[in-house]
C-alpha cells in the first residue's frame, strides 16, 4: 500500500507541474456521485485519470458535478487532490468540506 501511495503522489504531482493554474471549469448542476466522474458507479482510479485528464485539457467529462470533490462549483486539480486522498482512504466522505 505504501507503494501505490508513492506512485499516486507522484502521479499527481507530476500533473500538477504538466497543469498549471488555468484549468477552471464551473461545474454544473445533475444528479450524481461525488467522485464517480466517469459514471460507472465505482470511484477508484477510472475515476482520478479522468479527472486528471479533464483538468489537463485532454478529456471531457462524464459528469462534470461528480468532479467537483470539495463542492466549491470550481473544477481544478485540488479536486484530483481530494479524489485521490479519497481513494487511499485519507478521507471518509464526499464532498470534501475539509
Amino acid at each position: 500500500m505504501q507503494k501505490f501511495k508513492k506512485i499516486l503522489t507522484c502521479v499527481v504531482a507530476g500533473m500538477c507541474m504538466f497543469i498549471g493554474a488555468n484549468s477552471v471549469v464551473t461545474a454544473a448542476n445533475t444528479e450524481f456521485v461525488c467522485g464517480d466522474v466517469n459514471n460507472d458507479g465505482n470511484i477508484g482510479m477510472a475515476d482520478l485519470i479522468a479527472l486528471e485528464k479533464y483538468v489537463a485539457g485532454s478529456q471531457e467529462l462524464e459528469n462534470y458535478a461528480a468532479a467537483d470533490t470539495n463542492d466549491n462549483k470550481v473544477i481544478d486539480i485540488i479536486d484530483t487532490w481530494i479524489l485521490q486522498a479519497y481513494i487511499i482512504e485519507s478521507i471518509s466522505s464526499l464532498p470534501y468540506k475539509g
